[in-house]
């Protein structure tokens, strides 16, 4: 209180009563602060601690805060508010019935009332008062979440409530119930990413990032962990959680950097350790470590953890993988208790035995660089890792390094996965693991499932490797009559041979993936490559069944080598066709890798593709669908008008051959992929047989319905002379111009 020039300190307490109650302050320089409730003395102090101040700066008396500052709201409601101009005494008969408004009436003034103390905040004039209010009067994180719902009037001071009401709100001693710690993500996540304005100095931004760390220690109790796990099968859990701290982390350090970097941060609660260095890139930091245990500030942690071993040594060059000559942040965290509360889920590769969960036996220890990677690492970043439980050998179950996969498919916050990650060494208490990107990282115990899953995904390999070398050896064969005859040279073939390149490149894709992922070390070129070739072949079948199409519509004028006057707008068209058959698929496949640097990743049996997740499959199903059912539609199309004068005209079958192909191969193709996606995506494994087997034969179904089934290409390939077959024959009938005329041998006319 304050009380003349003077901040007034008292401290006392009393049991808190259930209900409507009636509480009654009153203060004497001689009797020093006396609470009254129901009028009955309750409670006393007179030990106080005085502060001078300079003026009196509060000019409005607020019920259920303090006039100093907006803070410590008092979570109560208020009715028939009184103020008395003297002091209670003990003795006086009437004082219970005086203080619970049962006096007489004889000298009591009653103002008249005021429409603002019927609002459900005080009054002070501003529109966030009640928001303020809210925030520290919330009784669930659930009503916590629901004052920021109205971002409309939410500002620092809000914000800084709200961390505070949180801070009570998950305190070891509160029960948090379930759907409480799901909405300790939204609010916390509210709060770290909530516009900064302002450049913290140390200690500020030190206070603050203390503070979040202490509320998720806070979150992160071991009486919690079940609740926890309930909460990650259905929303974002403790991932979200992990990941928005350590964002905070690279926030502040961003703040306090300066050009030279700022000094090691060092900050720690309960169940959580977090280290924050900044240093120049221009320099060279050869194996470059932290955490740094010999700091000061990591004693207790140290004590409370039993000496924690876990660090992370950077590989020589590490920041020339950032934004080189500019000063980097690194943030080093170690959860102790996450192990028990974060998913027991794994990708496709990291399951448990006989389906049990993932069994995880080690902190997680997370590493986060800002500016952040451009790429993967080539040198590896060295972890060490002390094991929760001895590890002993065995025939079914081994230690694997292993990452959190925050984009794993068919999951609702993410897996654990082991791409990027290998045991360096290992024993019965630690293992040591190198690793090539950065993120949370465990020890997890894994099955031994190598041989079995290695048989699928070899077997698929040998099966694409053999199928394809046969479909690529016909489509040679027919390559060379295409580019070396000259009378194929028609805008047909040459549509023929762009499609006969992309399907050899496609199979050269498909059955070298294996190779391909393992020299690169990931899926991202193996899935690049099979993505842009298929999605090529798709354009082209389009391409020829617009080029039939437009043949159609005008008057059926089917090019050949003789039609000189059409050579120009054959070269034009052609110029068009291949910039748009070998273009798109080009910037359809950059916008999938520069929508997610991790967009394609492993799927069934090593089958690198499009991740699931942020409907990154669109890129390939989209255009799949689109241009297949523009071109089966333009087939259909043309259905109807083609007559026995189409195929009179058509002397070399080339447009029969070429309408009968392009039906044949697009549905060949929707039906391949179908099956296909079904296959990738682990729905059915006999179904990525089925896709591997089809897609292996494209370039021999291609060789059928377009060479062999083409009359001229047929000739030609058995070494015949296409011209004396195809050279149509007219039988001349001529009358005897006398009686007495011999037999006249019929002639022929030769159509060249």
């Amino acid at each position: 209180m304050q009380h003349s020039r003077h901040m007034i300190e008292f401290s006392t307490g009393f049991e808190d009563p259930e209900g409507w109650f009636n509480l009654a302050v009153s203060y004497s320089e001689t009797q020093g602060l006396r609470l009254y409730i129901d009028g009955v003395l309750t409670g006393s102090s007179t030990e106080e601690i005085e502060t001078p101040i300079v003026s009196d700066f509060a000019t409005h008396l607020h019920l259920g805060k303090r006039n100093d500052m907006n803070g410590d709201y008092l979570g109560a409601s208020f009715d028939d508010f009184a103020t008395f101009y003297k002091t209670f005494e003990e003795d006086d008969p009437s004082l219970a019935d005086t203080l619970t408004g049962n006096e007489a009436e004889t000298g009591v003034v009653v103002t008249t009332n005021h429409p603002e103390l019927d609002a459900l905040a005080p009054f002070s004039g501003k529109p966030d008062c009640k928001v303020l209010h809210d925030a520290d009067c919330a009784r669930s994180i659930y009503e916590l979440n629901d004052v920021l719902s109205d971002e409309a009037i939410i500002n620092g001071t809000v914000y800084t409530s709200v961390r505070n009401r949180l801070r009570y709100l998950v305190d070891p001693r509160n029960d948090v119930p379930q759907n409480d710690l799901a909405y300790c993500v939204d609010v916390f996540e509210a709060i770290v990413y909530a516009p900064v304005d302002y450049k913290l100095n140390e200690t500020e931004a030190m206070s603050e990032l203390s503070d979040l760390i202490q509320i998720t220690s806070n979150m992160m109790q071991p009486n919690r962990s079940e609740n926890w796990k309930k909460v990650n099968e259905v929303s974002m859990g403790t991932p979200s959680l992990v990941k928005t701290l350590e964002d905070y982390g690279i926030q502040v350090s961003r703040r306090l950097r300066t050009k030279s970097g700022h000094e090691k941060l060092v900050l720690s609660a309960e169940n959580i350790g977090m280290q924050v260095d900044s240093l120049e890139n221009s320099n060279q930091h050869d194996k470059y470590s932290l955490p740094d245990y010999s700091l000061s500030n990591w004693n207790e942690t140290k004590l409370h953890w039993n000496d924690p071993i876990e660090k992370f040594t950077l590989p020589k060059h590490f920041f020339q993988f950032t934004e080189p000559g500019k000063t980097s942040s690194l943030v080093a965290t170690m959860y102790n208790t996450l192990p028990d509360m974060i998913p027991e889920v794994g990708t496709q590769d990291v399951k448990g035995l006989d389906g049990k969960p993932v069994k995880i036996n080690s902190r997680v220890a997370s590493l986060s660089v800002d500016p952040p990677l451009r790429m993967d690492l080539y040198n590896p970043i060295r972890i060490v890792f002390a094991h929760i439980a001895p590890v002993n050998k065995s025939s079914h179950e081994e230690v694997a390094c292993s990452f959190w996969n925050h984009s794993a498919p068919n999951t609702t916050n993410g897996a654990w996965d082991t791409r990027g990650c290998e045991v360096v060494s290992t024993n019965e208490t630690i293992t040591i693991c190198h690793v090539y990107h950065m993120t949370s990282f465990a020890i997890i115990i894994k099955p031994i499932f190598e041989e079995e899953e290695e048989s699928d995904e070899g077997n698929l390999q040998w099966m694409a490797r053999i199928l394809s070398v046969f479909s690529i050896s016909f489509l040679g064969v027919y390559l060379f009559y295409l580019v070396c005859a000259k009378r194929l040279r028609v805008i047909l073939h040459t549509i023929h041979i762009n499609l006969c390149v992309a399907v050899i490149f496609a199979l050269l894709s498909l059955a070298g993936s294996g190779d391909i992922k393992d020299a690169w070390g990931d899926c991202m070129l193996s899935g690049c490559l099979i993505h842009y070739f298929n999605t090529v072949i798709m354009l082209w079948l389009f391409i020829e069944a617009f080029q039939l199409f437009t043949d159609l519509t005008e008057s059926l004028e089917i090019q050949d080598e003789d039609d000189d006057e059409d050579e120009p707008p054959f070269q034009e068209r052609v110029k068009y066709y291949i910039l748009f058959g070998w273009g798109v698929p080009f910037l359809n496949v950059g916008v999938a890798f520069g929508f997610s640097p991790d967009a394609y990743i492993e799927q069934e049996a090593g089958f690198c593709w499009l991740d699931n997740s942020n409907f990154l499959w669109c890129a390939f199903v989209g255009p799949l669908g689109f241009f297949g059912l523009c071109t089966l539609y333009m087939l259909y199309r043309m259905l109807r008008d083609i007559d026995e004068q189409v195929y009179r005209e058509d002397r070399t079958t080339i447009f029969k051959s070429s309408y009968f192909g392009t039906w044949t191969l697009q549905i060949y193709f929707l039906i391949t992929w179908g099956v296909g996606l079904v296959g990738i995506h682990g729905l059915y494994l006999y179904a990525l047989y089925l896709f591997v087997l089809a897609m292996s034969c494209l370039g021999i179904v291609t060789f059928i319905v377009h060479a062999l089934l083409n009359t001229e290409v047929r000739l030609l390939l058995g070494l015949r002379n296409p011209d004396k077959t195809l050279t149509p024959i007219e039988k001349i009938h001529l009358p005897p111009e006398f009686d007495d005329v011999r037999y006249i041998k019929p002639t022929c006319k030769y159509f060249l």
